[in-house]
């Protein structure tokens, strides 16, 4: 028994070395997007990415490891992961796509979020009750209540792309987005009608799991290869997306620069002393740039010749 079982770990860790190197690469990912995202707290996307990187190694040591797990134990840990993938792609296509402007999209995803983690760890935590004992019949109908919304709300990043459409996008967001519909869409066929085989014994899904060729003992299916074509195309758009920002960053940083020089030119140093002359410079916390424009000469009678201008960033916040 301990020569079969030491057998069937070997054989299934050699029919997936590609899944779990994919898994373990995407693991340093999410690491190090994480520490980039302590980093820079703003980057929200860096935190996203770092969330949808880290689901395909317990996936996959949960659902595929032989005998580790019972089905109930396995569908209850897979389905909080599940849904950490889904939201995940969700805002990291809301960044990468150039869609946070679109605030009705975004109020529409919070409530898909909702109903993810209400369906998904709702339907987690009813495999940890006996379904045999009474009243069985009422976790059955909770499971499909949970279950479908939570199937249906999975095409929600196909919706997300087709609002990409309407925008100019470069090379690598249309490549994420044409990746992210189609394996988000096969994916959720696969969904559905795996738990129609569970409920209703469906089958015709199982002819498109076949391996469509197999390296070194791996096999892979369609599945297996629109879900690398997605992190590798994820991965290089947030590279892309991040170098742009910091270009954006850099080319303000001198514009910032640029304005203090020139504010150091045009205000003096010492203002002269004259009756009852005040200087209040303007200042806001949240303005990357402000500044004014001061200006004081005498007249030949006596008088005075004040001239004040002021100077924001474009990015300086509305009043």
């Amino acid at each position: 028994m301990a020569d079969r079982d030491q057998a069937a770990w070997y054989g299934w860790l050699r029919a997936n070395l590609w899944q779990l190197g994919l898994a373990l690469l995407c693991s340093v990912v999410s690491l190090l997007a994480l520490l980039a995202w302590l980093r820079q707290r703003r980057q929200t996307m860096l935190l996203w990415l770092a969330l949808y990187m880290i689901h395909p190694l317990p996936i996959l040591i949960v659902s595929g490891a032989p005998g580790f797990l019972s089905f109930r134990w396995n569908y209850g840990l897979i389905a909080p992961f599940v849904c950490i993938e889904d939201v995940s792609l969700w805002f990291l296509l809301l960044n990468l796509l150039g869609l946070r402007d679109n605030r009705k999209l975004i109020r529409w995803t919070w409530w898909m979020v909702a109903v993810a983690v209400i369906g998904n760890f709702g339907d987690g935590a009813l495999q940890l009750f006996d379904w045999t004992a009474w009243p069985g019949h009422l976790f059955l109908g909770l499971d499909a209540g949970l279950t479908i919304p939570s199937l249906l709300i999975e095409i929600w990043a196909v919706i997300l792309v087709i609002f990409a459409f309407r925008r100019r996008l470069n090379a690598e967001r249309w490549l994420l987005a044409i990746v992210a519909m189609l394996a988000d869409i096969f994916q959720a066929f696969g969904n559905w009608f795996d738990s129609g085989m569970r409920w209703i014994h469906w089958t015709f899904w199982e002819p498109f799991r076949k391996p469509l060729f197999s390296i070194a003992g791996n096999q892979f299916d369609i599945q297996s290869v629109l879900n690398t074509l997605l992190l590798v195309a994820i991965v290089f758009a947030a590279w892309r997306f991040l170098a742009e920002q910091n270009r954006r960053q850099n080319r303000r940083d001198e514009e910032f620069r640029a304005a203090q020089q020139v504010q150091e030119v045009l205000i003096p140093r010492e203002l002269p002393r004259l009756p009852a002359s005040q200087s209040r410079p303007f200042t806001n916390r949240r303005a990357k740039l402000v500044g004014n424009f001061h200006q004081i000469v005498g007249t030949p009678q006596g008088g005075v010749l004040l001239v004040i201008g002021t100077s924001a960033a474009r990015e300086c916040p509305r009043p």
